[in-house]
């Protein structure tokens, strides 16, 4: 496998291998840029309207041959699906096996222990490629919803699209009955991120404008 790879890998791969900021694999973050100028962000239907199935996998390739694609024209739910597709691609789910188990339970938790479970899974047990790259796609989802009037992608609207992108079962196709949980952990994420994400996991304090 060329070490220019950023789809079909694992996350640890694509950290080692590319020059990646923070964790950030090259093609999201030119992904996220692309998709978060005005007139783009607020495209109705954003991620719910599929992109042409070709055109995402002609950029594939070339991505994972080390070109450098340049995505000014390319159209917004090419684009979308291109981020869309990394994450289903990878190696192993972004909130890893490990917390499968725990994420289906969501809906069984009680409300008023969910917000320091879920904080707890994401900043305690995703490993720190998994949580900065998280972080940031979340951070991305919440300046989509910020734009809902025009684009109207809800949190729930956004959970449904990426809860089975973030996460699915090692062993068998992912239940309805398991999917319900995992977009209802996605959705409560966006909806209180700025309550998990408060302190970052990598900084021992924090500075408060």
């Amino acid at each position: 496998m060329a070490t220019t790879h950023q789809f079909g890998v694992p996350l640890k791969f694509i950290v080692m291998n590319s020059p990646c900021l923070n964790s950030i694999p090259p093609i999201v973050r030119k992904c996220v840029d692309s998709l978060s100028i005005t007139g783009v962000i607020d495209t109705e239907g954003i991620f719910r309207r599929s992109g042409n199935h070709n055109e995402i996998m002609a950029l594939k390739e070339r991505v994972n041959r080390g070109e450098d694609v340049d995505l000014k024209s390319v159209s917004v739910h090419v684009i979308a699906g291109l981020l869309k597709s990394f994450l289903r691609d990878l190696a192993e789910p972004l909130l890893t096996f490990e917390l499968y188990e725990d994420v289906t339970r969501f809906l069984d938790w009680p409300k008023e222990e969910r917000s320091r479970n879920v904080t707890q899974l994401i900043r305690e047990k995703l490993p720190e490629e998994n949580y900065e790259l998280f972080k940031y796609i979340v951070e991305f989802l919440v300046r989509v919803m910020d734009c809902e009037d025009l684009n109207k992608m809800t949190s729930s609207n956004l959970a449904i699209v990426f809860g089975p992108n973030f996460l699915w079962s090692r062993s068998t196709s992912t239940s309805l009955e398991e999917i319900a949980p995992i977009n209802a952990f996605v959705d409560f994420v966006l909806q209180h991120h700025k309550d998990i994400y408060l302190i970052d996991v990598n900084q021992s304090t924090v500075s408060v404008d």
